[in-house]
Formats: structure tokens, sequence, C-alpha cells
């Protein structure tokens, strides 16, 4: 899972999905409204062909699964799910490119805490990896564990369990090939002793899973060779962590 930027739309889109909205509401409204009906219809739009396209284009060139980030994503995903918030069916921010298995299993799941705010995680808002935790050996995500506070983040538990993370075994191997490809790059940058623009570059097309951003923090920086790394060229790692940042920022 990766943080993305949300670009904006063009001004006749922007407002294509308001008057869809709107009508939206007005159906509500009036207790005529079929959600599953109102969308099946639109998709079939040349608008929401655009909005895909532009999903498409923010997952970045592989155009992964938003959720997973490791399936192709295939369709457009409402965050809030359209049947209990269609007051958001058309809304750009609600929007994400899924993956079959990740829209399936996610389905109208929606969970909040006790004030009513969001659990689960919105990788064009949050930044997944303040609230997930990542396991080497395993390649499994996890629920971040706050050593402070001695529990798990509520939003990354949440996020893990809708779209169940832990029991998806090729999405852990994947994972697990991104980690290896990385910690390869890292290895060999020890023995070259490469500067960090190069490093950065080769980091960049190994990692399929948006795991760098967990590599460089102050966990991932405990697992060898990032540790190795860190310990033996800190300009580097450091150089390394301020470009990662300000392409992800």
């Amino acid at each position: 899972m990766r943080h993305y930027r949300r670009p904006k739309l063009n001004a006749n889109q922007s407002a294509q999905l308001a008057k869809k909205q709107r009508k939206v509401d007005s159906n509500r409204k009036a207790g005529n409204l079929d959600t599953t009906k109102t969308w099946k219809t639109a998709r079939k739009t040349k608008l929401l062909k655009e909005v895909l396209r532009v999903l498409q284009a923010m997952a970045g060139a592989r155009e992964r699964c938003m959720y997973c980030s490791d399936s192709h994503g295939t369709d457009i995903e409402h965050w809030r799910p359209k049947a209990s918030h269609p007051e958001v069916m058309f809304a750009w921010s609600n929007m994400l490119l899924c993956c079959t298995e990740c829209g399936r299993i996610k389905s109208d799941k929606f969970p909040v805490d006790s004030q009513g705010q969001p659990l689960l995680i919105d990788p064009s808002l949050d930044n997944p990896w303040d609230h997930l935790d990542f396991d080497p050996l395993t390649g499994i995500l996890t629920a971040r564990f706050d050593l402070g506070t001695q529990v798990f983040d509520a939003r990354g538990q949440a996020t893990v369990q809708v779209l169940q993370f832990e029991l998806r075994e090729a999405m852990q191997r994947g994972f697990r090939a991104s980690w290896k490809r990385i910690a390869a790059v890292c290895e060999s940058a020890r023995q070259s002793r490469m500067g960090p623009q190069q490093l950065t570059e080769l980091l960049r097309a190994a990692d399929d899973h948006g795991l760098l951003e967990w590599c460089f923090s102050s966990r991932g920086s405990r697992e060898p060779p990032l540790s190795d790394l860190l310990q033996e060229q800190p300009d580097v790692f450091t150089a390394c962590q301020d470009i990662l940042n300000a392409l992800t920022c």
C-alpha cells in the first residue's frame, strides 16, 4: 500500500460529476434512488471512462490497485461505499482504483470509530505507513504497533482486517519479492559505494509495492542490509531519504 497524489480533474469532468451527484441527491430525497442501477448506467458513460483513465495514470505506469499495490487495478472503487454513502457516489475524492479481489473482499465494509470517524485508510489522503508495518520474512502487512502505548494502530488494524491482508498469500509473495529486490540493490550499493541519486533510481525500479518509504523509516532501517548501509554510509542513506521524501510529499 502506498500514498497516491490525487490530481485535479478538468473543469468539464468536475462539472459533469457534480451534475450527476445532484441527480443522485434529488432521487435520494424523493426516495427513489437505486444506487446499483445508477452507478451501473453511469459507469458506461464517456465521463466515467475518462475518470478511470485518470485513476490509472494516478496509480502509476503499472496501474496497481490502490489498496493492495499488488494486482492490476481494473475498476473504480468507492472508498465510502455508494450503498451507504450515496451522497459521495460521484465525488472525485471518494474514487480509487481497485483490483477485482480487493473490490470483492472490501465490498460495502467501511468501519468507523466510536465518534463515527473512518478507520479504513484512504491511500489518496493518508500515508499508509503511518498506520501499517511490514514483515520482511513473510511479506505480510500488519497494523503498526506503538511501543509507547503498547497498542496496535486502530486504522491499521481495521484496514488489515477489511482487506484481509494477513490471509492473501499471493500478495505477500509480491511484497516479499519487492523486498528482496530492494535488499539486493542496497547490498550492491554497499559494495560499490554508489551515489545517492543512482541508488535511488535503482531502488525505485526495484520497488513494485510502495515499500521504500517503510524501508527508509525508523522501522525499515533496522533491517539488514538497510541497517548496514545506514551504519557504513550514513550520508548516502540520509541523502536517499531526502530524495524519496521529496518525491512522495
